[in-house]
């Protein structure tokens, strides 16, 4: 997700802001798996977690108060189930579907898109209103 050759920051990193205050999983490169409450996250992926059980690639389990995980290092990530409601993936199935996913433009803007699209609409269908 781009706009006008400026970067921003793409679904991933979004999703990861999202769990922020959740408990995840997360499997590292080393073979490394930590679950614990994901309390900070970076756009670089690198991750700060509290309350935090470790288990090493030969089973070994240990706690730990809190760890910092560098975002290279994570192989990938699970989430609660709770995420599946989260505004980014609603806005994501409108635009999957043709709706307007214009949220954030102001009320003036989303209602000139909306009605836009409903005149263009009723037009292909041989509806015009004169």
């Amino acid at each position: 997700m781009s706009l006008r050759g400026n970067k921003c920051v793409g679904i991933p990193t979004v999703l990861l802001h999202e769990g922020e205050g959740l408990i995840v999983t997360v499997e590292t490169k080393s073979g490394h798996v930590y679950r614990g409450t994901m309390e900070t996250v970076e756009d670089t992926m690198n991750t700060g977690m509290r309350n935090v059980t470790v288990t090493d690639p030969d089973g070994t389990k240990a706690q730990m108060d809190r760890v910092f995980i560098r975002g290279g290092q994570v192989v990938f990530v699970i989430f609660p189930d709770v995420l599946k409601r989260a505004p980014m993936f609603e806005r994501l199935r409108k635009a999957s579907i043709g709706l307007s996913t214009a949220g954030g433009l102001g009320r003036g803007r989303q209602q000139a898109i909306e009605a836009k699209s409903k005149s263009s609409c009723m037009t292909r269908l041989g509806w015009c209103g004169v």
